[in-house]
């Protein structure tokens, strides 16, 4: 036995679980942000597929 506590050598328990709350935060962050712009993305190509027509019907008085 070395008379060291064996806590000292590795993280403790309640520092262990905020690093792993921060990384699952880090992680749904990125995730949500790569999910948004895939959406703006094939947004904008359904868009650019239908072609802008003005309705001349209407007319401004």
């Amino acid at each position: 036995m070395s008379g060291k506590p064996a806590s000292d050598s590795s993280p403790s328990t309640g520092g262990r679980f905020l690093c792993l709350c921060f990384l699952a935060l880090v992680v749904a962050g990125v995730t949500f942000a790569v999910t948004a712009t895939l959406v703006s993305i094939i947004e904008r190509k359904q868009e650019a597929r239908v072609p802008f027509v003005r309705d001349g019907s209407r007319s401004m008085k």
